[in-house]
């Protein structure tokens, strides 16, 4: 991948942050670190000064001097929509865009700022990727990596740290774009995402709720521990929360939603040519879980963080949240 420019590509979670540390030659490092209690609270940060402080401590414990940041978008403050409408002008755009997102948005609509990305267009219609996100998220964000001794460059949805990996992938091995179909399956703490691209663009995402937590909560009960020491055995590999019946139990419900959403998705788009199911997330580590989900969807299950490198060591810490990396990537093909 060609070198552009350092940059970091930070994903805040509801137990940790995860750090892509990008020095401009592919793939090097992934931070992790476990969020202080209190300084998250159902998906948001309750103190932006607390967090950037954090930060700065992770920053430079890791002896991390890159000071450009490009920041995930938590998706409980953004909504991505893939919509066609007829073809339109710009300030047409403008008064038309916060309407496709009535659906969705139940509080109100002057909250959020709206963004499009053109994907094609005929002589009477066009196809976008749509954004909306609240207003002080910019304004929260800045202040924050402030904070952090960071430069907020950018910010960004999941999905569009997916895509860019994706776009450097087909680039780099030579395939010709808008012909391949993926599914992006993230085995998230609050929920499982699976994110379609049909023919390599961004398509729809289905969410399966609740996430990962259940497997938590349901050996903690039989086991009589913690929920927080039972998170802390079953991240360790602990075999006795692990393989515990009701984990496993949870992992084949898991599975079969799994293979639900995309049986779903097969039978409502036809033409699809899906043959790999790429996973990633916190659960990606999991390998009882991962086994089982492969002995259950028909799909070949492959790490999404194979799209970026061949090392096997490298992998399996990107592969946490591959995203991340994904934000640092120039979407025309490279490091940013």
């Amino acid at each position: 991948m060609a070198s552009r420019k350092k940059l970091l590509g930070i994903d805040i979670g509801n137990y940790s942050v995860k750090i892509a540390v990008n020095q401009g030659n592919g793939p090097e490092e992934l931070i992790q670190a476990r969020i202080p209690d209190g300084l998250m609270k159902e998906g948001r940060i309750t103190s932006g000064d607390a967090m950037g402080d954090f930060l700065k401590e992770v920053l430079r414990e890791h002896g991390v001097r890159i000071r450009s940041v490009f920041l995930g978008v938590p998706n409980s403050r953004c909504f991505v929509r893939r919509v066609h409408l007829p073809l339109m002008t710009v300030g047409q755009l403008r008064v038309n865009l916060p309407y496709e997102f009535h659906d969705y948005i139940s509080q109100d609509m002057d909250r959020y700022i709206y963004d499009y990305a053109v994907i094609g267009k005929t002589e009477n219609s066009m196809d976008l990727i749509a954004v909306a996100a609240e207003k002080r998220l910019a304004e929260e964000s800045t202040l924050m990596m402030r904070r952090a001794g960071l430069k907020l460059v950018g910010l960004a949805p999941d999905m569009a740290g997916f895509s860019r990996v994706l776009s450097v992938f087909e680039q780099v091995n030579g395939m010709e774009p808008h012909q391949a179909d993926y599914a992006v399956l993230d085995l998230g703490d609050r929920s499982i995402k699976i994110h379609f691209f049909s023919r390599g663009v961004y398509d729809v995402t289905r969410n399966i709720e609740p996430g990962l937590r259940r497997l938590v909560d349901a050996a903690a009960e039989q086991m009589g521990l913690d929920r927080h020491i039972a998170r802390i055995r079953m991240e360790s590999g602990a075999p006795e929360v692990l393989h515990s019946e009701a984990a496993q139990s949870q992992y084949t419900d898991i599975a079969v939603e799994i293979m639900r959403v995309m049986n779903f998705y097969s039978f409502s788009n036809r033409e699809n040519n899906l043959t790999r199911l790429y996973y990633c997330g916190g659960g990606a580590l999991n390998r009882p879980l991962v086994e089982e989900i492969r002995n259950t969807v028909e799909l070949e299950l492959i790490p999404f963080a194979s799209l970026l490198t061949g090392d096997p060591e490298i992998q399996e810490s990107i592969q946490i949240a591959p995203q991340s990396y994904g934000f640092t990537m120039d979407p025309e093909g490279g490091a940013r």
